[in-house]
């Protein structure tokens, strides 16, 4: 099942409660809240994203109305349309530097996501006992997408909307985007399921040691998740980058009129 919504993910919680017997709600404490929260580099990135952009726009702004000529009525067509142009462009290039700048940080919170506690890992191996070979993908599944929708993606959203000021909630909302996106994403889940670590009971060092005799498989597997994550990072970057160019253009047919 597809979680977009806190609707669908209590839905969830529901269904992995029901199935499982597991409450995944229970991981989220201080201490792990703590973690995630240190795990996003990219916040001191964000804003700089934002704010480097928007500088440079607003000088080129300032420049335009020195360079290009300018008269009457021009002044101030140019000054009203002109400006909010250019400050879309420049938030939308924000967004976009922003988008390619947590890729890392998706990756570590996956990571960090499948090895979260020892309790995790005790209830992961509670789910490999009771599952069969006919539902054992669905079962890992659920428990993968729990940790992720219950625990860690709300822990970055509201560390997000938290720590950056005014664009914060834009930013948590968008970061919950990409981390949702990633973590339905059957490929990635695939890729997982292959590595062998639900069972190593959700830790990774466990399934890496069983990569021993098979280093070749394991670099496979983290590189194709590291493929699929930059695939869906294509994606959510697509709108953006459409609006951009339709706004780009605006801007540039504005400045020729004028000039």
């Amino acid at each position: 099942m597809k979680v977009r919504t806190k609707r669908a993910a209590r839905k969830l919680d529901k269904v992995i409660q029901e199935e499982l017997g597991i409450d995944i709600k229970k991981y989220r404490d201080e201490e792990v809240e703590e973690t995630v929260g240190d795990l996003l580099n990219f916040i001191g990135y964000a804003i700089n994203a934002i704010k480097i952009p928007l500088v440079i726009g607003l000088i080129l702004f300032v420049l335009g109305f020195f360079v290009l000529d300018l008269v009457h009525v021009e002044n101030l067509i140019y000054g009203i349309f002109g400006g909010i142009l250019m400050l879309i462009t420049a938030v939308l290039i924000g967004v976009l530097l922003v988008i390619w700048g947590i890729k890392n940080d998706v990756l570590e919170v996956i990571d960090y996501s499948l090895n979260l506690t020892n309790n995790i890992q005790r209830d992961a191996q509670t789910v490999q006992s009771q599952i069969s070979g006919k539902d054992k993908e669905r079962k890992y599944e659920l428990f993968y997408k729990g940790v992720l929708h219950l625990v860690t993606i709300p822990i970055v959203s509201e560390t997000i909307s938290d720590k950056i000021p005014f664009v914060g909630g834009v930013f948590g909302r968008l970061v919950r985007r990409v981390l949702a996106a990633a973590t339905d994403n059957k490929l990635i889940f695939k890729l997982l399921l292959k590595s062998n670590i639900f069972e190593s009971g959700g830790s990774e060092s466990k399934a890496m040691q069983g990569f021993v005799s098979t280093t070749n498989r394991l670099r496979d597997v983290v590189e194709g998740i590291d493929r699929a994550v930059s695939k869906v990072l294509r994606v959510v970057q697509f709108p953006f980058v459409t609006i951009l160019f339709v706004v780009g253009l605006i801007l540039a047919v504005l400045i020729w009129m004028l000039n």
